[in-house]
């Protein structure tokens, strides 16, 4: 449950335009540690709040392929193969613990 809360703090500190704090720290401390680019870092924040492919496309002004090949490279780059366990991976990154 404690996790849904999270998400949902994050989506609202998103709305709002707040400071993310942790959140934001933890998605630079996992594009630090797996060498992702601006882009994908941004595509890594909307993946763990539940956005899909479509949605990204549409919202970054990119296009469905674009968005699927760096969903591959997060997904190649952090040793991944399915959405959950890029958020059990992130988990881990926010929470300090060894990873990749």
């Amino acid at each position: 449950m404690a996790v849904l809360v999270d998400l949902d703090a994050a989506f609202c500190s998103l709305v709002r335009g707040d400071d993310l704090g942790g959140i934001e720290g933890g998605l630079r401390k996992a594009a630090e540690r797996f060498s992702l680019t601006p882009r994908e870092e941004e595509i890594l924040g909307m993946l763990l709040l539940g956005r899909s492919g479509p949605y990204i496309s549409e919202d970054l002004y990119l296009s469905k392929s674009t968005v699927k090949t760096h969903i591959r490279h997060i997904y190649d780059k952090t040793g991944v193969s399915s959405r959950q366990q890029l958020i059990d991976l992130a988990h881990g990154v926010r929470e300090g613990e060894s990873g990749k």
